[in-house]
């Protein structure tokens, strides 16, 4: 579930306590009493507003590297990188900008002062458009443009056939959302360039994606709509568990397919293990993870739910088999109000580790959005978990005391 997503539950209680206040009003009360509590209500609403767009910015902390285990710092240079990857074969974390115009970046582990850079739009892609063959959809051909591209969730994979480094951006449009396929190429920098791209179905948005080794993907269907009236709509009715998307697997031979059994409330993230042959997804609305086993063709895939500690928004691998999952929380600014004065909202967040043999899940990290605001996204590499956020413009670093049983990321 989505920082948006969680200031429309607080809004949505705020009214419901508000509206049951006036009930009790007119039945134990009188119209009159309803008038005057009514004109209090709307001087103390303009009052505290007006109070609040006032105030002072919060504090932010520096743009430092933690120094120690338990501790929480960040990298600046980035707006919202809302989901986070890695590749072993580059050492590179990758992210994308969620906004209009967001780019596609990269940073050096091994050079973590440097920096965030771009991978996509630049210079060196800009002089190779696509990049040698196409990959995905034939009948996908058009570049995206980058003032209009707004990525969300990625994945990135090795190709084992020719060693490519592939990534596949899940970007929102107008008429339509798209998985948009990129390679990451060295020379004479590291750069990423445009392949391909697969047109998501009709009436479907995306949220997430997973390279399988194949050459296929999966992909997160969020919800048939998720902007005005309509997107409204289904967020609140995911809200309350009602099933709104599912999870769609496509290759080249078939297209487009839902997966039978993976229907959820408003699904997010989805990540899969490097085999390729088992995917956890996050069940937002109903705040469980769920497994997906594919069987053999012809018969629906095996999916198991887990409730979690909390609505997961993107779900992430560790080199252990558990499953780290991120949650908004209750935390942070007042709803509604945040957003006076032109303020982006800054909302808590907690990072949940779940043992899909097991099932049990406990909490690794739990921040107030002091240091890093509206997380989305938890990925640990090593001995340090990086933080993604959708409305913020760090990522976060967590170095975490030491985990039995970890190892480098082998993705």
């Amino acid at each position: 579930m989505s920082g948006g997503t969680l200031l429309l539950i607080r809004g949505v209680v705020v009214l419901v306590g508000f509206l049951l206040l006036c009930a009790i009003l007119v039945r134990f009360g009188s119209w009159r009493l309803l008038r005057r509590f009514l004109l209090v209500f709307v001087v103390l609403v303009i009052a505290g507003s007006y109070a609040y767009s006032r105030r002072a910015e919060p504090e932010r902390s520096t743009c430092a590297l933690p120094q120690a285990p338990g501790q929480l710092g960040v990298i600046c240079g980035v707006q919202n990188p809302e989901d986070l990857e890695y590749s072993t074969t580059l050492n590179l974390l990758l992210t994308a900008e969620l906004k209009p115009g967001g780019r596609l970046m990269g940073l050096r582990l091994d050079d973590l002062a440097s920096g965030p850079f771009p991978l996509w739009p630049n210079q060196i892609a800009d002089g190779d458009s696509t990049g040698g063959d196409q990959v995905g959809d034939p009948a996908c051909t058009q570049p995206p443009t980058p003032e209009f591209f707004m990525p969300h969730g990625l994945s990135v994979s090795s190709n084992r056939t020719d060693g490519a480094v592939r990534v596949a951006v899940v970007a929102h449009r107008e008429r339509g959302d798209r998985i948009e396929l990129f390679h990451l190429g060295e020379m004479p920098a590291l750069h990423a360039v445009w392949r391909g791209c697969v047109e998501l179905p009709h009436n479907t948005r995306g949220n997430d994606v997973a390279l399988l080794p194949d050459g296929s993907l999966v992909a997160t269907n969020f919800a048939p709509e998720v902007s005005g009236i309509m997107g409204w709509r289904y967020q609140m009715r995911g809200l309350l568990g009602v099933t709104t998307g599912d999870v769609m697997h496509w290759s080249l031979q078939k297209g487009w397919t839902h997966l039978v059994g993976t229907e959820g409330a408003i699904p997010n993230g989805i990540v899969a293990n490097a085999e390729g042959n088992t995917y956890y997804f996050a069940d937002g609305g109903g705040q469980r993870v769920g497994r997906i086993t594919p069987q053999p063709a012809g018969t629906a895939p095996l999916v198991v739910r887990t409730r979690i500690d909390g609505p997961p928004d993107n779900v992430t691998l560790t080199t252990r088999g558990t499953v780290l999952a991120t949650i908004a929380t209750f935390s942070g600014d007042v709803p509604v109000f945040c957003s006076l004065g032109g303020r982006v909202c800054r909302l808590g967040w907690r990072v949940v580790e779940f043992d899909p043999e097991t099932r049990e899940n406990v909490r690794v990290l739990e921040q107030d959005a002091s240091v890093v605001a509206t997380a989305t996204s938890a990925l640990e590499i090593g001995d340090r978990i990086f933080i993604g956020t959708m409305a913020d413009d760090r990522i976060g670093v967590y170095v975490r005391p030491p985990v039995a049983g970890a190892a480098p990321n082998s993705r």
